[in-house]
């Protein structure tokens, strides 16, 4: 699909020295894919990725493997659920149903 792009290279927060919910980590990940935040997709790993990414814009989907409450406070993710593909395919077939 065109609407993707692969990243240049594996991203860490070992490349900052700011950790969730820092914002800093996901700039970070925005300016080495040269994209706005609006045409990202974040997939968080954790519930706290929710405060650092709704900090810059980020549409998140929580793969929530374990079923944890979310934090206290956190922004609520677009979707969640404890495996990928139900959320990806939604989220895809939203996409398509805008375009």
């Amino acid at each position: 699909m065109s609407n993707f792009v692969s990243p240049p290279a594996k991203l860490g927060v070992y490349l900052k020295a700011n950790y969730k919910p820092d914002p800093a980590p996901y700039r970070l990940a925005l300016r080495e894919l040269g994209l706005p935040a609006e045409r990202v997709l974040f997939v968080a790993g954790s519930g706290f990725d929710l405060f650092g990414t709704a900090r810059v814009g980020l549409a998140t989907l929580w793969h929530n493997r374990v079923g944890l409450a979310a934090p206290d406070g956190a922004p609520s993710p677009i979707a969640q659920a404890r495996t990928l593909r139900p959320m990806v395919d939604d989220f895809l077939a939203l996409q398509r149903s805008l375009s």
